[in-house]
């Protein structure tokens, strides 16, 4: 029996205060605790969010009570993203983590 690597979660909305939500079932499976903290990483055109790797010097923030994990505003600048922003959620199960990808607008408004 093959395991489920990834689930996806689609049309996600960014939120204005630049705080996205790590869906509860995954962040108990994976161990991840409020108050603790996270590496936020820039990877090409997506977004990385695993338990914090203090031998690392990516950026860290922490993880609050309800899964909010906020996004550091250098990313969200040098992504481009805006508020309420659609995004995709995959949660990647055998690494433990959570990868967001971000739909380009410029080429959202070029289809309409």
């Amino acid at each position: 029996m093959v395991k489920e690597l990834t689930t996806t979660y689609s049309d996600k909305k960014f939120s204005s205060a630049g705080v996205v939500i790590l869906p509860q079932r995954w962040r108990n499976t994976f161990g991840y605790q409020s108050g603790e903290q996270v590496d936020v990483i820039l990877k090409g055109n997506e977004i990385i969010i695993q338990k914090a790797d203090y031998r690392t010097f990516n950026l860290k923030r922490y993880l609050a009570e309800k899964g909010a994990v906020a996004i550091p505003i250098e990313i969200r600048k040098s992504m481009g993203i805006k508020p309420h922003q659609p995004f995709t959620m995959k949660v990647d199960v055998f690494n433990k983590r959570f990868i967001l990808s971000f739909k380009d607008q410029n080429q959202d408004a070029m289809t309409n």
